[in-house]
């Protein structure tokens, strides 16, 4: 195993622990408070960086850059986050984790729609299939482990944070191509905790949301969770595809489902079914497919996209960047592994 490929199979083992803490500390922190709780914790530890790596927190860049940025953080963090606690309250981390394997196909088709060069192929639609079916399996009367109810409502909550997810990192890609990724990753966290921190000013009902910074027995599960989830994972999955081809570093990513499926049952002690099993298989399926086969897929020897204008999740990196510069040339990996901050 190449250093690489260990790093991406690190983001993913690591995101794969957060959300099962997640999961402990959504029961006794609402999802809004979670995610005020964590963006915070997730800010300061990239301000840290930034200084550990003698960067700018206020580099000379052009305004519209920090107000897409800004945006991209309220989106992608604020309202998909939002939502994906939602949905893990409501699923389970297991059947949670099948939900996520959306996000790939939401990159491919957002691109397909608003990008003029971007394409959508056939062997795309399949791995939409694929991962539909998935969901179509979980979303079943036969299904096990959630209420109906809750099992229509976690899904739907899923799917809209992995669609806001995907709009938030497309906004975010054609501007870390040519800057740090830890200070345009401080500057979205920014505004994610702007916009979080600003509810409880305007609605009083709200005001609760604050009781998250009070040590409380959670903590034992919010704080690591956050440092894995929305720090660790990320300087994992940063290095992953600095030092491997980007189908590696994808594939591994999405490895998470199954990393999470194998945690959940062990300390979460969630159904293993044969039902779920056959949904996990047909949603990573879904995204190999897109992935390996897709219309973005690496030629066989750099791991670049075939076609710069082809946006279905690839990274690659420049040798005169500095360490924590990543040259995009399209969009990032398809895997939800970890959720870039």
């Amino acid at each position: 195993m190449s250093l690489g490929e260990f790093f991406a199979l690190g983001a993913a083992v690591t995101w794969a622990m957060a959300v099962i803490l997640f999961k402990l500390s959504g029961e006794r922190m609402p999802p809004l408070a979670l995610n005020l709780f964590k963006t915070t914790l997730s800010l300061v530890l990239l301000v840290l960086t930034l200084f550990v790596l003698g960067e700018p927190l206020l580099p000379d860049r052009p305004v519209a850059e920090y107000v897409v940025l800004l945006l991209s953080g309220i989106i992608g963090i604020t309202l998909s986050d939002t939502l994906f606690f939602y949905g893990l309250n409501r699923l389970g981390a297991g059947l949670n984790s099948i939900v996520e394997c959306l996000y790939s196909p939401s990159i491919i088709l957002l691109s397909f729609l608003f990008l003029p060069d971007a394409t959508l192929t056939l062997v795309d639609a399949a791995g939409l299939a694929l991962i539909l079916a998935a969901l179509f399996l979980i979303a079943s009367p036969r299904s096990e482990g959630a209420e109906r109810k809750d099992m229509i409502v976690g899904i739907a909550c899923g799917a809209a944070a992995m669609v806001s997810l995907a709009v938030g990192v497309m906004m975010f890609i054609p501007i870390v191509a040519h800057v740090s990724v830890f200070w345009a990753s401080a500057v979205r966290t920014f505004g994610a905790v702007l916009t979080l921190a600003a509810l409880p000013l305007l609605r009083r009902d709200a005001r609760h949301l604050f009781d998250c910074f009070r040590p409380s027995a959670v903590w034992m599960w919010s704080i690591p969770g956050s440092i894995l989830g929305t720090y660790v994972a990320l300087l994992f999955w940063t290095l992953g595809f600095k030092h491997a081809s980007s189908s590696r570093a994808a594939i591994l990513n999405q490895s998470n489902t199954i990393f999470v499926l194998i945690l959940a049952t062990i300390f979460l002690r969630e159904s293993l079914t044969r039902r779920k099993l056959i949904a996990i298989s047909l949603g990573i399926g879904g995204v190999v497919v897109v992935t390996l086969l897709g219309s973005g897929r690496d030629d066989a020897e750099g791991g670049r996209p075939r076609d710069e204008g082809t946006v279905s999740g690839r990274v690659a990196t420049d040798a005169s960047a500095s360490p924590s510069t990543l040259v995009v040339v399209s969009s990032p990996s398809p895997a939800p592994s970890p959720r870039v901050p």
